[in-house]
């Protein structure tokens, strides 16, 4: 799994990629640098192959039917 995290600032077109940092423990940290003044908006993605969330879905139900 990959956590993928940007700024985006619509009115100028501007974008800027973060360094996401996972702590091991849940928790992610990503750090930006804007080279712009503004009210960009963060967006984030987790990233999984189909492979990965097929098998979470499996898991999920199979704990239910128990």
């Amino acid at each position: 799994m990959q956590v993928r995290a940007w700024l985006a600032e619509p009115s100028i077109g501007a974008a800027a990629c973060a360094q996401v940092v996972d702590n091991n423990d849940g928790t992610y940290r990503a750090q930006f640098t804007a080279f712009w003044e503004g009210r960009p908006e963060v967006k984030t993605a987790i990233i999984m192959t189909r492979e990965a969330v097929s098998t979470a879905f499996k898991r999920r139900y199979i704990a239910f039917q128990i």
